[in-house]
């Protein structure tokens, strides 16, 4: 599960940021929701249910984990 202030990447809109983490009730249904801030479209607000399939959003690298992915191909070449 991701907190407030993680950047993360959205499979739609890129590099974003998950600006708050809420219970909404649509339908009757009631979820906790992401609601996520694309970079580069600061006003658009995103809510993607925690618990779906559909969108993908993933964690963005820290400088060490980076490193050391670019450090795998300067070792395979």
């Amino acid at each position: 599960m991701f907190k407030i202030g993680d950047s993360v990447i959205y499979s739609v809109h890129g590099l974003s940021k998950i600006d708050d983490i809420c219970e909404r009730t649509f339908n009757g249904v009631t979820k906790n929701y992401y609601v996520i801030r694309p970079m580069n479209d600061t006003n658009l607000k995103i809510s993607i249910p925690v618990d779906s399939d559909k969108a993908v959003i993933q964690k963005t690298l820290d400088k060490e984990e980076a490193e050391e992915i670019l450090q795998t191909f300067n070792q395979s070449g």
